[in-house]
């Protein structure tokens, strides 16, 4: 009796703060690919777009301002600039001597930007140093930044707008931390937050960007 081959099974993606931490100690020594990184986990841009951004597009941004790109039109271009986020590209850039016009994710071999094969297979590489056998390509990075929110139909009651892990929100305490979603409509907002056990903190004020 001749068996069948097997089948592939579903795509897997990385899920976890734990695969997202695990995933940024492999990225440290390299502050391009980190930068790609934080950025790709906290926007619904996809990698082409990303790629597509210049060191202009960022420079002068505050934590808790937004990026808005109107040359990509989905509602999905918002991007919150986090504390962490300025760091690395504040070091990255002064490091590179970059210029507004330059292209910010820069190929090795010129000024061009990276190319989808090329980030492809530099995720790729990423996720096997990491320990991620069964993962590969940019596509593996989007339900870290896709996934985070469910949205329903606006007018439900208890409209929920999805879970936020603390690691891509920020827990950075007595200042701001951000983080952002498609626009939906409600008459009222409840923040629930849900701590770890044996851990105790508070929300001193938070704010809701029209």
């Amino acid at each position: 009796m001749k068996a069948e081959p097997e089948r592939p099974g579903p795509p897997r993606f990385i899920a976890t703060v734990d695969d997202i931490n695990r995933l940024r100690a492999v990225l440290r020594k390299c502050p391009r690919d980190l930068l790609f990184f934080e950025l790709a986990i906290r926007t619904g841009l996809h990698a082409k777009d990303l790629l597509s951004l210049s060191v202009g597009d960022l420079r002068g941004l505050k934590p808790g301002q937004e990026l808005k790109l109107r040359r990509i039109p989905k509602i999905s271009n918002r991007l919150v600039i986090t504390p962490s986020i300025q760091r690395l590209f504040s070091s990255y850039v002064e490091r590179l001597q970059l210029s507004d016009g330059d292209y910010l994710f820069r190929s090795n071999k010129g000024g061009g930007p990276l190319t989808l094969v090329s980030l492809s297979r530099l995720a790729s590489r990423w996720f096997k140093t990491a320990g991620f056998p069964g993962l590969s390509g940019t596509l593996a990075l989007r339900p870290a930044r896709d996934g985070v929110f469910s949205l329903v139909p606006a007018g439900a009651v208890a409209t929920r707008v999805g879970a936020v892990r603390a690691d891509v929100i920020g827990i950075e305490r007595d200042r701001f931390n951000s983080t952002s979603f498609p626009p939906l409509a409600a008459e009222a907002l409840r923040l629930v937050v849900k701590l770890r056990d044996g851990f105790s903190a508070g929300v001193l004020e938070w704010r809701v960007a029209e």
